[in-house]
């Protein structure tokens, strides 16, 4: 960091100036076109319009023949001004510092869009500045490793602050194979990735690339806007590194085609906060273990198109991720995935996750799932916990707005805690299906959805073979102002759901609009133990060791116990 002690004014006036601790301040008062007069520069600070004359031409023989007379430790000022780049700039000097004055352009846009724009190998590397890099405009996505970038580090721990990238070939910032911790803060990158390039399966084109070392490598991307890229933000590997620990925040990511932030096995325990993201084909996508994925805000602002045809967070092979207090708005028309999905990629076990506090409000036409734990290939969905999230969609038809996933009895103690539902499609509220001690308590599952034909929802469907769910202390509401065509079951079992637990909840199924409402449904061999409270004796299929407390009963008829095999049958007052 360079320190100033004093400044000479013109007629050789000394004034006193307090000792400078910001980078960007001094390389500023290094300038000898400063309008005060001529700093005292400090030793390794040089301009780049003292060595190289600016011109229409090509300047990247005689950039870099200046370049590689500087020495470890020395900063460079690229001045106010457009300096033409075709080739490619390498610096290889250790802590050594590039910075771009505002106004200044190292033009590429007539040169190569296929090889690096500035390659950096010293350790220590600092890209700084309010200047901007300007590329071809030509775009490559196609998935090939790449081999080129505008700006390519090498070296270990860079960092690139404050510059603009207009045009991005192929990768924006890459750093690869990168010890220690590479930080990307305050750049703006333009990607123009023409929409009509993406067909749907293009995917290397980045704004910002981590590709892990071997060793420790991590990466903090901080307060950066990316736009019109392929991937917004790339964590992964294409060799043998891996990483843990980085850091995500406070970016702005708009109009990606494919991802805004992506996270490949490779990468472990990355925090990712903070972010906006809108109009990105599906924000996050995070693979592996330890991730946390919160305080984000996610909106599609049209109606269809690739640009916005997601609103979601898929945290693929999880175990150990926190997804929580997100905002996602938007309409999921061109999407069929659920908003927030914990499923699988490649492994097999989606363990101890939590997804809470999250708010979702999705349109659309049956075409997303509110949240979804678990998947039908997955060998292990244990101890996740969906608690606290307000959700609101009209999710995956005949499935639910919340659902956890698992082959038979491969699900076990996993929770659905105090969220409220909000139906808005013909789906059910919640829906589990190969799961054992599902634990599903406090939610306000509510409908608001009139259907065009006849069709019959739960607010709660158990399915292949689950048992062993508790279902209790919910709230299950449909208004007179919804319900139309529609049979509403409270509590449904099917496929083999016969031990489960239901009861005590709360109901208020108002029958203007809706067809007809049933507080259970169960199977007709059930052993499910109920426990309600509710007008009228009881007369429900159950096992043994059920309670039925009747509100409007009287003397001897307000208690009843189930004391017999499975059926609808052998109740007794009590």
């Amino acid at each position: 960091m360079s320190t100033y002690s004093r400044l000479v004014a013109a007629d050789e006036t000394t004034f006193s100036l307090a000792p400078v601790v910001h980078a960007q301040l001094a390389v500023e008062l290094a300038d000898t076109s400063n309008e005060v007069g001529a700093a005292v520069r400090d030793p390794g600070v040089f301009l780049l319009s003292d060595y190289v004359t600016n011109a229409a031409t090509d300047l990247t023989s005689a950039i870099q023949a200046f370049l590689d007379a500087r020495a470890n430790g020395d900063t460079v000022v690229v001045n106010t001004g457009t300096w033409r780049v075709d080739g490619t700039l390498t610096m290889a000097q250790n802590n050594f510092t590039l910075h771009l004055r505002p106004g200044s352009i190292i033009d590429r846009s007539a040169g190569s869009a296929v090889v690096d724009g500035i390659a950096a190998s010293g350790t220590g590397f600092v890209l700084e500045g309010f200047g901007t890099i300007k590329s071809p405009a030509t775009w490559d996505g196609t998935n090939v490793a790449p081999t080129y970038a505008v700006v390519h580090c090498t070296g270990a721990a860079p960092t690139v602050r404050d510059i603009t990238l207009t045009n991005v070939p192929k990768v924006g910032i890459w750093s690869k194979d990168a010890d220690g911790t590479t930080v990307v803060t305050g750049i703006t990158v333009i990607g123009n990735y023409p929409a009509a390039s993406w067909t749907g399966v293009e995917t290397v084109h980045y704004g910002i690339h981590h590709d892990p070392s071997a060793t420790d490598s991590r990466i903090k991307a901080l307060n950066n806007t990316v736009s019109s890229c392929v991937q917004g933000v790339f964590l992964g590997n294409y060799g043998a590194g891996s990483s843990t620990g980085s850091i995500l925040s406070g970016n702005d990511i708009m109009g990606c085609h494919n991802h805004a932030v992506y996270g490949s096995a490779s990468v472990t325990n990355v925090t990712v906060t903070a972010n906006t993201v809108t109009d990105c084909a599906t924000p996050i996508a995070m693979t592996g273990e330890g991730h946390d994925v919160s305080h984000n805000q996610f909106t599609t602002t049209g109606t269809g198109g690739n640009l916005n045809a997601a609103c979601s967070i898929n945290m693929r092979d999880a175990i150990g991720c926190t997804v929580s207090f997100n905002q996602m708005v938007g309409d999921l028309s061109s999407s069929s995935g659920p908003a927030i999905d914990i499923s699988t990629l490649s492994g097999a076990t989606i363990r101890s996750n939590r997804v809470i506090g999250n708010r979702i409000s999705v349109t659309g036409t049956n075409t997303g799932i509110g949240i979804r734990v678990g998947s039908g290939t997955a060998t292990d969905v244990t101890d996740n916990i969906v608690q606290g999230n307000v959700v609101s969609g009209p999710g995956v038809a005949f499935q639910g707005v919340i659902a956890i996933f698992a082959s038979d009895s491969v699900g076990i103690g996993n929770k659905i805690l105090d969220n409220s539902i909000v139906v808005k499609g013909n789906t059910n509220g919640i829906y589990v299906t190969g799961c054992i001690g599902t634990d599903v308590r406090g939610n306000h599952i509510r409908l608001e959805y009139s259907a065009p034909s006849a069709i019959t929802l739960g607010a709660m469907y158990f399915t292949g073979t689950s048992r062993s769910t508790r279902f209790s202390e919910n709230d299950i509401t449909c208004t007179s102002a919804y319900g139309t065509n529609i049979a509403l079951r409270a509590a449904w079992e099917a496929g083999g759901t016969l031990t489960n637990r239901i009861g005590p909840n709360r109901y208020s199924m108002d029958l203007t609009l809706l067809t007809s409402a049933t507080i259970h449904v169960l199977q007709g061999d059930s052993s499910s133990v109920l426990d309600e409270a509710l007008p009228g004796a009881p007369g429900t299929v159950c096992g043994p060791g059920s309670r039925w407390m009747r509100t409007d009963g009287g003397a001897s008829t307000t208690l009843y116990i189930k004391e017999t095999a499975a059926g609808s049958a052998t109740w007794r007052a009590v």
